[in-house]
């Protein structure tokens, strides 16, 4: 008998959570929702490489990230977090010149990029360990 009962009150229970004819769910739903989205959608992403601002952060005797790929048009922003001054300046010969000269923790230091191209920097008193590059597409 116990079974019998069981059994009646776990079929109660499904019929209950089956949702009503048309996905409303007996109108607890908004309408639509819970539809999938019409094959012709697609959802629109962005990658970082696409963000129009790219952070780099001056830590640790590193650039991290020591490559960056930014649209033309975009800018880089260096955070300087090491108890260590450090720079961020082009590499001669580089498309675009630029140096933020000697800085401590807590500064920041922006360039805006224009043109496609691939720009190689260095941090000035580190040079031969602190190298990093910004792509423009």
């Amino acid at each position: 008998m116990r079974a019998m009962w069981l059994s009646a009150l776990s079929t109660a229970v499904l019929i209950g959570c089956t949702p009503a004819p048309g996905g409303g769910g007996g109108g607890t739903l908004p309408p639509g929702e819970g539809t999938p989205p019409p094959a012709d959608s697609a959802p629109v992403t962005q990658t970082p490489s696409q963000a129009a601002t790219e952070i780099v952060i001056v830590k640790d005797m590193a650039f991290t990230p020591a490559t960056v790929t930014i649209p033309a048009g975009g800018t880089v922003i260096w955070k300087f977090e090491d108890a260590i001054q450090h720079s961020s300046t082009s590499d001669a010969g580089s498309p675009k010149a630029w140096d933020s000269s000697i800085l401590g923790a807590g500064a920041t230091y922006t360039v805006r990029f224009d043109q496609p191209g691939t720009y190689p920097y260095h941090c000035t008193p580190h040079a031969a360990m602190m190298k990093g590059v910004v792509i423009v597409q």
